[in-house]
């Protein structure tokens, strides 16, 4: 039909079919960035951050918190991905109508603004370790000594790189 011409041209005038939407960059760009992000959620939730979860033996090292950890990591390649998936939008053909990047680009800003601060403030502070014991429970206590003017406000926090 003629109502559905300016439409077709982004198909190479044919109908497309369901096979050829999910096999096209858009199709496979979403597919695995849902399925990233389904295996970060899942590995997110407390069975598995706490690795409460009995599986069998090779797959019992998906569970536990470096699993969560790492697997929140994979937001870097699902935002490569949305980027891609942006780019190649079938009914928008100018380059200023994708507006993909406006959505990417505010949150990368803030995590690069973020980790470029937290950088320049470790090289600022050293700390000695004075003591480390392990408690019953499987929990260690750790006793560093505070760094010159440090002064503790509620909601602080810590970052050990191990």
């Amino acid at each position: 039909p003629e109502k559905f011409s300016i439409v077709s041209a982004d198909f190479n005038n044919k109908k497309p079919t369901y096979k050829s939407l999910l096999i096209s960059i858009e199709g496979v760009t979403g597919i695995t960035m849902v399925t990233l992000m389904v295996i970060s959620f899942t590995l997110a939730t407390s069975q598995f951050r706490r690795n409460a979860i009995n599986l069998p033996s090779p797959i019992n090292r998906l569970t536990g918190f470096n699993a969560f950890w790492y697997s929140h990591h994979l937001l870097g390649i699902v935002y490569i991905l949305l980027f891609i998936h942006g780019s190649f939008l079938n009914l928008t053909h100018k380059w200023y109508q994708k507006t993909t990047w406006m959505y990417i680009s505010v949150p990368l800003l803030l995590y690069i603004a973020e980790r470029t601060l937290r950088t320049r403030r470790s090289q600022h502070y050293a700390v000695k370790v004075l003591k480390v014991s392990v408690l019953p429970g499987n929990v260690f206590s750790l006793i560093m000594s505070k760094p010159n003017g440090f002064k503790y406000k509620s909601g602080q926090y810590i970052f050990l790189q191990c």
